[in-house]
């Protein structure tokens, strides 16, 4: 399954900004954002997420992490979606400058061939507001590596 992360530069307050998750989509002429459709792929998107932060913000991989590699996007069309259907995470402005230079030691691959989601899944918002972002990106053994 094809994720996307990005971010639409928001300032949540001094140090934070939102950034957004979602389905990515194959197409005939390129690529179309949409929902994560269940919990299963909310999951597997996060969990992804979240070891690209620790990988950009720290440099380390475990052995445990999920396979992943990087689709490059820069001449890509992507249609645009409604933005209320992607998941929306707080994270450190600092990490969200990080990401977008980290170049992955895996490389770029190609886009999976995906599965339409669902119809009848409503559309998913969940916003995550916390003082401090890091407990939510980062669980606690990963944030002293």
């Amino acid at each position: 399954r094809n994720f996307i992360a990005y971010s639409l530069n928001e300032q949540v307050d001094e140090n934070d900004s939102r950034v957004y998750i979602a389905s990515l989509f194959k197409t005939d002429d390129g690529f179309r954002l949409g929902r994560l459709d269940t919990d299963e792929a909310c999951e597997a998107a996060i969990q992804v997420f979240r070891q690209l932060v620790r990988e950009a913000t720290t440099g380390n991989r475990r052995t445990s992490d999920l396979a992943y590699h990087l689709i490059d996007l820069q001449d890509a069309a992507i249609a645009p979606s409604r933005r209320e259907e992607h998941r929306s995470l707080v994270l450190e402005r600092e990490w969200v400058m990080k990401l977008v230079t980290f170049e992955s030691p895996h490389g770029y691959g190609p886009a999976l061939d995906g599965e339409e989601p669902c119809a009848e899944v409503p559309p998913l918002v969940q916003e995550a507001l916390f003082e401090d972002a890091a407990p939510d990106v980062l669980a606690e053994d990963d944030a002293d590596e």
